[in-house]
């Protein structure tokens, strides 16, 4: 236990850090406008979220595109499957998204 200025006793602060680790790697996947534009792109896309579609959707060039979606990928924050006929589809990744927001939210209710 730590003593503050005013004299009052306080817990320590229990962090865990493998989690923020994860909380961060995945904020840093949203971190660039590009990849909240594809975000948008894949919500409104539904089904039909694949990378081409994606890349007309916002209107970039296909390897910029890839680009980004692998970082979603990797950040957890977007899924993707491949359909019956070898399509890829990709979604959004519900549950880390929320995690992401309640990670910000216990960060600034701190603040």
């Amino acid at each position: 236990m730590k003593l503050t200025n005013q004299g009052k006793v306080t817990p320590p602060i229990k962090i865990d850090f493998d989690n923020v680790k994860t909380c961060i790697y995945r904020l840093n996947s949203l971190n660039h406008p590009t990849r909240r534009r594809i975000l948008v792109a894949i919500d409104k896309l539904d089904e039909n979220a694949t990378a081409s579609n994606i890349t007309e959707a916002i209107s970039l060039d296909q390897k910029v595109v890839t680009k980004h979606l692998n970082i979603l990928v990797r950040g957890t924050m977007i899924d993707r499957r491949k359909t019956t006929n070898q399509k890829i589809i990709f979604s959004i990744n519900q549950e880390n998204i929320q995690k992401a927001n309640r990670f910000i939210r216990e960060i600034n209710s701190t603040a």
